[in-house]
């Protein structure tokens, strides 16, 4: 007999909201990633890409909202925040 046992975990989106102050300036040339952490493990590096608030994010005193979807993560304890200036344009 050949049992097979199988995980399913939930997906779940998490919301995060990022304030851009007027002391960076809006660029294309940035890429910005998130990694958040909780009780149960984190999300891993997710570039934040598509804002659900504007068509142009990190604008200059603007709040963008983005989706990141990853498993559940338990309690949440920090995010790390972090820009690269390897981006496209």
């Amino acid at each position: 007999m050949i049992i097979a046992l199988c995980c399913v975990y939930a997906v779940l989106r998490y919301s995060v909201a990022v304030f851009t102050t007027e002391l960076i300036p809006a660029s294309d040339a940035f890429d910005v990633f998130i990694t958040i952490f909780g009780e149960q493990g984190d999300t891993g590096q997710r570039r934040l890409v598509d804002s659900v608030t504007y068509s142009r994010p990190f604008a200059s005193k603007q709040v963008d909202v983005f989706f990141v979807e990853a498993v559940h993560l338990g309690a949440l304890r920090h995010v790390l925040l972090e820009f690269s200036s390897s981006g496209e344009g």
